[in-house]
């Protein structure tokens, strides 16, 4: 607009100095509303801007937020805590992980949901991300005999299972195998802890991926990076499920992290 102004200023500039005198009168008149109007313009939108129409990422992470207070939650980032509690996961212990979402408690167990990035500082100040995920954590306060880890197979993350070097466990359900790849080193546990309610919820959300080791749930959505109250949903499911249909003889015993 700044431009616009200058513009009429130096047309009328040149207006003054070769039209005839007859026509000096009019013009000065015009240019003098021009240059009026333009300032008028200019302060116009300089002082009344035009909202940006927010964008789709923008618009879920306000659904989100709005989730998080009706569910009364407390927003957080990264903490001493969550890394504590992320430290059985054994990678993540090793790299930096940021964290943003909230905090609270479902039943007594607290959790944390949100978006997860750990960095991976590499040689020569390179990093990178090894997960970027939205994440759901429970702090179980039940320690296990074994570790259970659930990938889809459409998205290959292999970070927990490497971690673990867990062999497959193959279940009967045709609809689960197809969709679900599954590793633990005892099948038993595997069996036990994916009880049918668990799979109908892992078949409801696809691309979702699960670990189950001593006094940590860990629910990853991998197709979503962004805050959004349709993952926060998604990731409670799933973790209910797992958490209401674990069977009370896999479950050896309190943890020293509930």
């Amino acid at each position: 607009m700044l431009h616009a102004i200058l513009l009429v200023v130096a047309g009328g500039c040149c207006f003054f100095v070769y039209a005839p005198p007859t026509y000096r009168l009019v013009g000065g008149i015009v240019l003098i509303a021009a240059t009026v109007v333009a300032t008028a313009i200019q302060f116009y939108f300089f002082l009344y801007p035009r909202k940006r129409k927010p964008t789709f990422e923008e618009l879920e992470e306000q659904e989100f937020l709005e989730w998080v207070k009706l569910h009364q939650l407390d927003l957080v980032r990264t903490d001493y805590e969550l890394v504590r509690t992320l430290e059985p996961l054994g990678v993540f212990g090793k790299f930096r992980p940021n964290f943003r979402g909230a905090v609270g408690k479902r039943e007594g167990v607290r959790f944390w949901i949100g978006n997860l990035v750990v960095f991976d500082d590499g040689f020569g100040g390179n990093t990178s991300a090894l997960l970027n995920d939205m994440v759901a954590l429970f702090r179980i306060p039940y320690r296990f005999e074994d570790q259970l880890v659930i990938e889809p197979k459409r998205v290959k993350h292999t970070l927990l299972r490497e971690v673990f070097n867990l062999p497959i466990a193959r279940f009967e359900s045709y609809a689960f195998n197809q969709e679900y790849i599954a590793f633990s080193h005892t099948p038993s546990f595997a069996h036990a802890a994916v009880t049918p309610m668990v799979m109908e919820q892992l078949l409801t959300w696809p691309n979702t991926e699960i670990l189950l080791t001593s006094g940590l749930l860990f629910v990853s959505a991998t197709d979503n990076d962004c805050l959004s109250r349709h993952g926060a949903e998604h990731l409670m499911a799933v973790a209910d499920a797992f958490l209401k249909a674990l069977p009370a003889h896999i479950k050896a015993g309190p943890s020293d992290v509930g």
